[in-house]
């Protein structure tokens, strides 16, 4: 588990705060929740860090070893850092992406700088409103990362990659998008199938480098402006967001930097 961030953390709540004012959240309740996250950051700095886990990971460390979380299930198994950053780079190393160059702060403050041009060049063509634009932009975005959890159950233990976005630059663009999609649960909830008719599930090996982004986001598309309720922006300007969020991020991986 990372080390607890006061900074970051209440970096987090501040946008989630300006996210519930822009949805007109009495404030009352905005007040109350942040007294409970400074409260709860007080008593987490506070807290001693447990004995145990701190042996447990310097142990790890310094035998060249990663507790890796399973892929299924709660549990995590031990793996050699060395087998873990290759079976990660088996997916870095595909042709789907490449390797950036810079430091990370350089990076992410580029990586930031460049969403929020983007979005206030959408919002002086009047694509977007001002309020969308605000919920939108970042600020003290953090790096995002790509992670493998272990499939214990497979032969060799592969690795399903991870790309963690929360709290990064991408991450108010994201939690927009998000709420034009579709819920996939709701419309099998409301499937009623005939009694000759069956209901499947099928498994795709490597889905994470084998999905066309540009074919991925034209479904995408597609689905949403079919929706009785689409959208409230144009569709062009739909699919840029969605450019920006899918096509064009950068993460860190085995300790480098790749988009």
């Amino acid at each position: 588990m990372d080390k607890f961030n006061e900074t970051h953390f209440l970096a987090d709540i501040d946008i989630f705060l300006s996210d519930l004012k822009n949805r007109k959240v009495p404030g009352e309740a905005l007040c109350e929740i942040e007294a409970v996250a400074k409260a709860y950051a007080k008593k987490v700095k506070q807290t001693p860090s447990d004995k145990g886990v701190e042996k447990a990971r310097k142990y790890l460390k310094s035998n060249g070893l990663v507790a890796v979380q399973y892929d299924k299930g709660v549990g995590f198994c031990v793996m050699r850092k060395d087998t873990y950053e290759n079976k990660l780079s088996d997916t870095l190393d595909s042709n789907q992406f490449s390797k950036s160059k810079g430091t990370s702060d350089v990076i992410v403050l580029k990586i930031e700088r460049d969403i929020n041009k983007e979005l206030l060049t959408m919002r002086k063509k009047d694509e977007i409103s001002e309020s969308l634009c605000t919920r939108m932009r970042s600020t003290g975005g953090q790096t995002a990362r790509l992670y493998g959890l272990a499939k214990v159950h497979r032969v060799n233990t592969p690795l399903r990659p991870v790309l963690s976005l929360p709290g990064t630059s991408y991450s108010n663009l994201n939690m927009v998008l998000a709420k034009f999609a579709i819920d996939a649960r709701e419309i099998l909830e409301s499937t009623n199938l005939e009694p000759n008719e069956n209901l499947m599930s099928l498994d795709v090996k490597n889905l994470y480098t084998y999905v066309s982004l540009k074919e991925a986001i034209d479904i995408a598309l597609r689905k949403l402006y079919e929706q009785d309720e689409p959208p409230s922006i144009a569709r062009k300007t739909t699919k840029r967001l969605l450019n920006i969020a899918v096509s064009q991020v950068h993460y860190k991986g085995n300790e480098s930097w790749y988009a």
